[in-house]
């Protein structure tokens, strides 16, 4: 290090030492951080007794003694007895208001001799147990108070110290007409001699720093000694950091006439100064982005858990709810086996009705899981064609009057005279919405009515449906259009379902352009409000061909066409399903071959011996072992491209 380098240190680092997180538990324990080791000054922490908690080992550089010789002895033995008085009301500033505090005494050297020593004191926060320390930085100014002695005895002495010192000495009257500057001042700024008295010292100045300087000349002219941190311009356009203290000087009059003054360029300490803010501002950035992932996976965690939750009620309903028509399925088809009980006509039929009306009801739990599969993975097609709003609200209502009657219920509608008789939109998904919808209300209405009310807005059009029933919870509305989600679990036993239509319902409407909400109130009722988007239909058109709405849940096929003549090649693994397709098929007319899977399908339409029987129809499983029927398919079409097989 160069005696210029010794001569440029730094001071008052006590507030960001106060205030950093990394350094703090450092300066609670004998371990230095890192960088306290290059300081000039020497940094300690004192309890409120007056005993040294922590010193810096360049204590030893400056007063002579080791750390370990001053860590738990007093530090007021140590000050000049002219100077304790004052240091015991520094400390005193410092524990009372808590803010930072400057003090300039004398301190004894081990070898005996006192020097003058300038310090920044803080107090730290309070560690875990409750324990408050002070902390200073305390750097050797004998030479400047030295010097300042010099000054106010010799003029030509001050300014050899002037020219001897890597500080700024400046000395300026009170009205700024005359006044010294020493050559360290050319050396920091870049400016010569003449380019200073030619200039305005204003300009030179940062301009937010303008009021903090004018005011501390006042503040001078006064009497008052002021230490203040401020930036001057640079000849070459940056801006150097100074600390500046000032001491006016009295003439023979009483008054201020001359300021002298002591700057030291702070420059690298402002910047390392920023560093530890940029270090401890990312440190608290990291500790948020921390916090905020330990949320989010708590959050993921907890949902994760009600998933799983969610999911068991469901696959245990979805087991009742299946296994419910199944065992009906089963048990009256083997009935139908045992020939005396098959002989009674009625009973045979009771069960042929039985069998087909659990079938349907098995039917739709499966189609609730495909729709909400489709809809989920965004392929559920929807169709916009004509459709009477007062057609298909009186058919839904009419398929529930059987229940409402045996409920002793009232059920009415009532449509709005600004909805337009025919609109566009997908009437089947519609339907299947106010099918759900209403079916619930009458499900968990016990007594009173269920209404259904249609209105419109300019695009959409609006259908609330209420009941008088049993309500919700407003904390567990949401949960009801949650797919593997259900309420409660005991209503469900109660009332039954699989708890996927409202899941399914609200996500056609978000298909067809609308929402699904719902609001309630526990035993008094609740409210389910779907609207849609709906496109204008010319209604003159319209009413010449109206869109007829079947609510019959007949399923039988009607006015099939023949397939007279016709040679079918069905390809299907399943024997069941074999025999009945052969045989509708065959009782419409046509000739049926059979191939049990893929390849065998193949084989056939590429023989040769197979080249006089035309085929002129193929139905064709897509999942069967061996070869499935996409890729069948592919590898016939492909023959058929190579010339490999004629048909």
């Amino acid at each position: 290090m160069t005696s210029e380098d010794t001569g440029r240190h730094f001071s008052a680092l006590v507030p960001n030492f106060a205030d950093c997180d990394v350094v703090e538990p450092r300066l609670n324990s004998s371990e230095s951080p890192p960088f306290i080791e290059y300081l000039h000054d020497i940094v300690f922490t004192l309890t409120t007794d007056g005993e040294f908690k922590y010193v810096s080992p360049n204590s030893i550089r400056h007063l002579g003694y080791a750390p370990a010789e001053l860590v738990g002895n007093a530090f007021m033995p140590l000050v000049h007895p002219d100077d304790v008085a004052r240091c015991f009301e520094y400390i005193q500033r410092i524990l009372i208001e808590g803010t930072t505090q400057e003090l300039e005494c004398r301190i004894l050297l081990k070898q005996g001799t006192y020097r003058w020593f300038a310090t920044t004191g803080a107090k730290l926060p309070p560690d875990a147990a409750g324990n408050v320390l002070l902390i200073g930085c305390t750097r050797d100014v004998n030479d400047r108070k030295r010097m300042e002695e010099s000054l106010l005895a010799s003029e030509e002495l001050f300014r050899i110290v002037g020219n001897a010192i890597d500080d700024i000495i400046s000395v300026a009257t009170a009205d700024r007409q005359s006044f010294y500057v020493s050559p360290s001042f050319f050396r920091i700024t870049g400016y010569t001699e003449l380019e200073v008295t030619q200039s305005d010292f204003a300009t030179r100045v940062h301009s937010d720093d303008l009021a903090l300087v004018e005011e501390t000349r006042q503040r001078n002219l006064r009497g008052e000694q002021t230490l203040i941190e401020w930036r001057l311009r640079h000849k070459q356009g940056h801006f150097v950091w100074l600390e500046t203290r000032a001491n006016p000087v009295r003439g023979a009059g009483g008054h201020v006439d001359r300021i002298v003054c002591c700057s030291r360029d702070i420059s690298d300490r402002k910047h390392t100064e920023v560093a530890i803010r940029q270090y401890t501002a990312e440190i608290e950035r990291s500790r948020n982005e921390i916090a905020r992932q330990a949320d989010e996976l708590r959050i993921a965690n907890e949902m994760a858990q009600q998933a799983s939750r969610s999911k068991s009620e469901f696959l245990a309903n979805m087991s009742h709810e299946i296994r419910t028509p199944m065992t009906a399925i089963l048990g009256y088809a083997n009935l139908l086996t045992d020939n005396d009980w098959n002989r009674n006509l009625t009973e045979r039929n009771e069960a042929l009705h039985a069998i087909r009306r659990n079938g349907e009801h098995l039917l739709t739990i499966i189609n609730d899981i495909l729709d909400l599969s489709k809809i989920d993975a965004g392929k559920m097609e929807v169709e916009c064609i004509p459709c009477q709003v007062h057609q298909l609200v009186n058919d839904i209502v009419s398929s529930f009057q059987i229940r409402v009657v045996e409920k002793g219920l009232q059920l009415r509608f009532e449509i709005d005279d600004a909805v337009p008789t025919f609109i566009g939109t997908d009437p089947t998904r519609l339907r299947q919405i106010l099918m759900n919808l209403v079916g619930n209300a009458i499900k968990f209405t016990e007594s009173g009515s269920v209404h259904v009310r249609v209105t419109r807005t300019e695009t959409l059009l609006k259908f609330a449906i209420s009941d008088s029933g049993i309500g919700i919870a407003p904390e567990r509305l949401q949960d009801l259009f949650m797919p593997f989600t259900q309420v409660d679990a005991r209503t469900t036993r109660k009332f039954g379902g699989t708890g996927l239509g409202l899941a399914i319902s609200r996500r056609l409407a978000a298909v067809l352009g609308g929402s699904l909400e719902a609001t309630s109130i526990p035993m008094h009722g609740s409210t389910f409000t779907a609207t849609i988007r709906f496109a204008t239909v010319d209604t003159a058109v319209e009413a010449a061909k109206p869109v007829q709405i079947d609510g019959a849940t007949d399923t039988r096929p009607a006015n099939l066409p023949r397939l007279d003549g016709c040679h079918a090649l069905l390809v299907e693994d399943g024997p069941d399903n074999q025999r009945l397709i052969a045989f509708l098929m065959q009782r419409a007319g046509a000739h049926v071959t059979l191939a049990e899977n893929g390849q065998i399908a193949l084989d056939l339409l590429t023989a040769e011996s197979f080249e006089q029987q035309p085929i002129d129809l193929i139905l064709m499983d897509m999942q069967m072992p061996v070869l499935d029927g996409y890729s069948a398919q592919a590898s016939y079409v492909s023959a058929v491209i190579n010339g490999r097989s004629s048909r």
